[in-house]
């Protein structure tokens, strides 16, 4: 007796039509449906980190006025995206300026109807050369939206 051979194909047949198409497209569907909440997400996270930082800067311009007794200044700049704080941290008040913090909120863009907001040695907002009186506002802007924030008469920073 001879031994039987028996031929099996292994190879499985190729999708035809619109079976190899269904699978493609229901990836590609299924990540864009997780992908777009997760890019939104995102863009919320940066306009919270951005407005968590201007408030950290404003509130630490107040603090420095007082801790060292010396004018501080809040400087805007919308153009560079950047925000920074001077404030003249000498004992006898020389009058030399230090840059005590500096930040540029990633991700975003910065508006602002002032570019100077200074505090006296007690932490009240104040004018005089280059300061500019309160009230005034600064504008976060994202690709999903924007939030103010308003500086009220007392040189506090509220959120809308």
């Amino acid at each position: 007796m001879s031994p039987t051979r028996l031929a099996i194909n292994l190879k499985r047949p190729a999708p035809k039509g619109i079976e190899g198409f269904a699978i493609g497209a229901l990836a590609a569907a299924t990540i864009l449906a997780t992908a777009w909440p997760l890019l939104r997400a995102m863009e919320e996270d940066a306009t919270r980190n951005a407005i968590e930082l201007i408030e950290i800067v404003h509130s630490q311009a107040r603090t420095l006025a007082i801790r060292y007794g010396h004018v501080s200044v809040l400087h805007i700049d919308p153009e560079a995206g950047r925000l920074w704080v001077e404030v003249d941290t000498t004992i006898g008040g020389n009058g030399t300026p230090t840059i005590v913090r500096m930040v540029e909120p990633p991700a975003v863009e910065l508006v602002s109807d002032r570019t100077t907001l200074c505090f006296d040695p007690t932490g009240r907002p104040m004018t005089g050369g280059d300061c500019q009186l309160p009230p005034g506002s600064i504008t976060v802007l994202t690709r999903s939206g924007e939030r103010t924030l308003v500086i009220d008469a007392q040189g506090r920073l509220l959120q809308l």
